[in-house]
């Protein structure tokens, strides 16, 4: 119970960093938002879905400090892919791994944080309609594949 309770309590405090850091993001410097990262993937450990969920998103959205948060982040979501919780986390770590690899793929993307179930509907949606093209199965069709 108290670990629930831990888990939690850090991410209501993180959620309220970054949600203020995306609000300003101008004011933010480059430690804040690093301080920030670092609590979003810690909570990447947690055994709380929800809070494993939603710091994914917050992951996306925050700004890239450095290589090595982007390595460290990777390799977590690629964990949560392959080894954590059912397919609904799985599939939203693969979701996430594709934004921050292919960057080019999000930018623009005007994604609700409503709710981090909206966010990573949106956000497949998004994917399906850039990666997956109608001529894409005609092409394969006509190859014979």
């Amino acid at each position: 119970m108290i670990n629930m309770i831990t888990a939690i309590t850090i991410f209501i405090l993180t959620t309220t960093t970054l949600d203020a850091a995306i609000a300003m993001d101008s004011s933010w410097s480059e430690d804040k938002y690093e301080v920030a990262y670092e609590n979003y993937l810690n909570n990447l450990d947690s055994d709380n879905e929800g809070v494993v969920i939603a710091s994914m998103m917050y992951l996306i959205e925050i700004p890239r400090v450095s290589d090595e948060y982007d390595r460290k982040f990777s390799e977590k979501l690629r964990n949560l892919v392959n080894d954590r919780y059912n397919s609904r986390v799985g599939y939203k770590a693969y979701l996430s791994l594709i934004a921050i690899n292919q960057p080019e793929l999000i930018n623009g993307m005007e994604l609700s944080q409503e709710s981090h179930m909206t966010y990573f509907k949106e956000l497949a949606e998004n994917f399906n309609e850039k990666l997956i093209k109608e001529e894409d199965f005609t092409t394969e069709v006509q190859s014979g594949n």
